[in-house]
């Protein structure tokens, strides 16, 4: 009888420290796993902006304005917002707008982030724009009065905000051969991770970069897809 009892505790003893044992047998081979993954497919960027990948009819959906423009200046003002902001601003010299209507000579864009003497503040996967570059860019005209004072005296500009981040700026390849509006066009998306909403059912599909390419844009091919989304939204 004790012999049966003292088993009895033997065994309520052992499978406890078997599955202890059994589970973190388990955890070093996931953890294993998951550092040689790490290793072979490292993340592109290790501070980076989640967001959900903007197709150019859902750009051109949330743009009242949509421009082709050249950059005059960007800086950032000294005084910064209520909690804290530092922003930066760019105007903007349109060159040719394809959507929308441009009230003043100039555009002044609004972006979250950039740096005051040795303080900087950066929003990753925006776009970062400097003076003499071409750009088309998607706008929003949302924004009726400036966060922050200027600090410089501005003669009247409307003012912008960027439509998704850098997905809503495509660069104008100056240094290229082709001339005109058969320049190519081209995006900066470091810094930005996208995400697909889950899907209500399992189903097997085809990797999308197997069955075809990123579209290559010039100014003329984008402008008249732009124009034709366009189109066919107002019918």
């Amino acid at each position: 009888m004790l012999n049966s009892s003292l088993n009895i505790n033997i065994g309520w003893l052992k499978n406890p420290i078997c599955r202890l044992y059994d589970n973190l047998s388990r955890l070093r081979v996931y953890l294993s796993s998951f550092i040689l993954m790490a290793l072979l497919n490292p993340m592109p960027n290790a501070w980076s902006t989640v967001v959900k990948k903007a197709s150019l009819e859902s750009l051109v959906q949330q743009a009242q304005i949509i421009a082709h423009v050249r950059v005059a200046e960007s800086w950032s003002p000294k005084t910064r917002g209520k909690q804290g902001e530092i922003y930066t601003y760019t105007r903007l010299i349109p060159l040719s707008t394809w959507v929308g209507q441009t009230v003043h000579d100039e555009l002044l864009l609004v972006q979250l982030g950039g740096q005051i003497g040795e303080l900087r503040l950066e929003v990753h996967g925006d776009a970062e724009l400097k003076a003499g570059d071409e750009v088309v860019l998607f706008l929003s005209t949302v924004r009726k009065h400036l966060p922050v004072p200027s600090d410089r005296e501005l003669k009247s500009v409307q003012v912008v905000n960027l439509v998704s981040l850098a997905q809503g700026a495509f660069f104008v390849n100056t240094a290229s051969q082709e001339r005109g509006d058969l320049r190519r066009l081209k995006q900066n998306l470091d810094g930005l991770v996208f995400y697909s909403e889950p899907a209500k059912t399992l189903t097997l599909k085809e990797p999308t970069h197997l069955k075809k390419t990123q579209e290559l844009w010039t100014l003329k091919t984008l402008q008249e897809k732009v124009q034709s989304l366009k189109k066919g939204r107002a019918q």
